[in-house]
């Protein structure tokens, strides 16, 4: 699942259109007991974008998550924080990703706050939206290896010693290098 909020950009959504355009399926486990558990939103993955053909603001999407949500009157304020791996999207690429998305197109011309239950992520990343996911602690080569080297990751202390000195052997008795 994933929240789904058009056209507004200001943090600000009426109660009135809260979870417009949501099946029941999903309303049922968004609102047990028939009461709305911010909670279960803030877990999600949230799609953010402007109504299209609104002029006064970029015309793209930004994918990330609902880190505050709170009823204000009759308004849900919110705080959407951006997920900094996932650049900008242009609305009109995912107006065409619509249907992956399960979003009706005159959805995208009504400021609303949907729950959709599909992958976000899975849907952005085929549609190749989202590019490939990357590693955070460390950066995978970019280039193609070269083919005669070994390279060897593994733990370091005196209990390992008998490995890495296996590993040196068999690489040196080869025409291959050890990094």
């Amino acid at each position: 699942m994933y929240n789904l909020i058009v056209g507004s950009i200001n943090g600000t959504v009426g109660v009135g259109r809260m979870l417009e355009h949501t099946d029941e399926g999903v309303l049922g486990y968004l609102r047990p007991g028939g009461v709305l558990d911010p909670s279960r939103l803030l877990g999600l993955p949230t799609l953010v974008m402007p109504e299209t053909g609104d002029t006064s603001v970029p015309q793209v999407a930004r994918v990330g998550s609902i880190v505050s949500l709170i009823r204000a009157g009759r308004d849900f304020r919110y705080e959407f924080t951006p997920n900094p791996r996932i650049p900008e999207i242009p609305s009109s690429q995912i107006e065409a990703a619509a249907h992956a998305l399960q979003v009706g197109d005159w959805e995208f011309h009504r400021t609303h706050w949907a729950v959709k239950d599909v992958d976000l992520y899975r849907v952005l990343f085929e549609a190749s939206l989202a590019g490939l996911p990357s590693p955070e602690v460390f950066r995978l080569p970019t280039r193609t290896p070269d083919p005669d080297r070994v390279a060897v990751m593994m733990p370091f202390g005196a209990a390992f010693n008998p490995v890495w000195e296996t590993l040196r052997e068999a690489v040196s008795e080869s025409v291959m290098t050890l990094t």
